[in-house]
């Protein structure tokens, strides 16, 4: 082991400038205060008429301490100085990896590249700063999962739970000093979803020991606070809310493992929690879609909760017709909802969206229903004319008052558009669907679809297929 860290030190030694980089950013990073936000801009520090000059072809050696600025937790990165830091950061790594490699096959003791080793040390420095720079370099998260999965072996095998969890908690640090300047990187969000697995590892093997599972809350939460914080800095953000949808169906399949494998916990006080997150998260779509009125992602997050919450959602109701009254009466306040955001964003499309959503949901509950021998049939008949009134026929009501107390050219053609699709696709739902048995004038129903379909075509910014 210590002629391949003599090797690896000799392989690095060519390039000093490198190292030098290196490790100025390497005890920027880790020295206090630790810095938790940075960004790649143009530093005040550099005068104007140095800023083409950062390449030392151009003007001498390059001077790395032009290239960064920490004020307090912030630390910025003089964009000019990007490309060349890349270069050096790569050139770094590349050598660095033949050596971790090598010793990776080479040696039979796994400990030689861990954490702990002087390699695996070299590695975790370099790979930060070229992730830093570099955010969706797949092979640098590689090595980075290679080294604290080689640690958390050697931690495992001495009961090291607390060593694992540290490092674990490192790296979720690290990550979001990541996203703070690169939110949109897949490969950083792919590497987060292998962190907290392995983190919820560690907190499933301390619950063994008596513990209650709070910290499953306590995980969830942080990660639901960060996706939502930067789903609000950069809007639109499809990775951070499929991240926030992983944590909720991380956390319910794991708070059912536990109760499985361990009969010490109160699984009554579990889901109590976790029907709680769930509701909570429901209840936020919402408020998130009015001032977010273009967010896709939300709306699809919004409606994978939903299911979930109603899947989860009121356990102590024995009987499968208490809970399917339930569901139909909480999705029904949903759609409630959705109406009143379609009336005030009709041009939206992610309003008529969402409003998809809920009718789904609603109508998958009752083809549900069909199979409950014990359900009133009057009930399911009332429910199914509520999504007829209220969905189809208000839906066709509105349009018509919009085009009656309006001028052609005063009526939002978009507006329009998403009506009539809307229409079309729960018409569509509803007659293909097993609940359709509970409609009294099916035939109605299909003469209705045919009219908005013809309707549908007449739009002339819409071509046939798009809805």
């Amino acid at each position: 082991n210590l002629q391949k860290d003599e090797k690896m030190q000799d392989m690095l030694s060519n390039s000093t400038p490198q190292i030098k980089t290196i490790n100025l950013f390497t005890s920027i990073l880790t020295n206090d205060p630790v810095p938790t936000e940075f960004e790649i801009t143009i530093l005040p520090i550099v005068n104007l008429d140095e800023t083409a000059c950062n390449d030392r072809d151009f003007c001498g050696e390059f001077d790395p301490s032009r290239s960064f600025l920490k004020v307090g937790i912030h630390l910025g990165i003089h964009a000019p100085s990007l490309p060349h830091l890349a270069r050096e950061f790569r050139c770094a790594y590349s050598k660095l990896r033949q050596v971790f490699m090598q010793s990776s096959k080479d040696s039979g003791d796994r400990k030689a590249c861990n954490i702990y080793s002087n390699t695996g040390i070299q590695i975790m420095n370099v790979t930060r700063c070229l992730l830093l720079v570099c955010p969706d370099h797949a092979s640098a998260w590689a090595d980075r999962r290679r080294v604290l999965l080689q640690s958390m072996d050697e931690s495992e095998e001495n009961s090291y739970c607390t060593v694992q969890s540290n490092m674990l908690q490192d790296e979720i640090r690290f990550l979001d000093l990541v996203f703070t300047q690169h939110s949109k990187a897949p490969n950083a969000w792919s590497h987060r979803k292998w962190v907290c697995r392995h983190l919820i590892c560690v907190v499933a093997r301390n619950l063994s020991d008596g513990n209650n599972g709070g910290q499953f809350l306590k995980w969830a939460e942080y990660e639901r606070n960060l996706c939502v914080k930067i789903a609000e800095r950069y809007p639109k953000n499809y990775y951070a809310w499929t991240h926030k949808l992983f944590v909720s169906k991380t956390i319910l399949k794991e708070w059912h493992k536990a109760n499985a494998e361990n009969g010490k916990l109160d699984f009554t006080i579990l889901i109590k929690d976790m029907e709680s997150f769930l509701k909570n998260e429901v209840e936020t779509t919402v408020p998130w879609l009015k001032s977010h009125i273009s967010d896709h992602s939300a709306a699809h997050y919004g409606g994978e909760v939903l299911t979930l919450w109603l899947e989860t959602g009121q356990r102590h109701l024995k009987k499968e017709k208490d809970v399917l009254v339930w569901k139909i009466k909480k999705i029904q306040n949903m759609m409630e909802t959705s109406r009143s955001l379609c009336s005030s964003f009709a041009s939206y499309e992610v309003m008529w969206i969402w409003k998809r959503i809920c009718c789904r949901i609603y109508i998958n509950i009752l083809s549900s229903a069909f199979g409950c021998e014990s359900f009133n049939v009057d009930f399911l008949l009332g429910a199914m004319k509520y999504l007829i009134d209220n969905e189809i026929n208000a839906t066709d009501q509105n349009m018509k008052l919009a085009r009656k107390h309006c001028t052609p050219s005063d009526v939002d053609e978009r507006h329009e558009k998403y009506s009539l699709s809307f229409r079309l696709w729960t018409l569509n739902q509803l007659i293909q669907s097993e609940s359709s048995v509970y409609v009294r004038n099916l035939n109605d129903l299909t003469t209705t679809r045919d009219e908005t379909r013809k309707d549908l075509v007449n739009i002339n910014l819409l071509p046939y297929t798009k809805w």
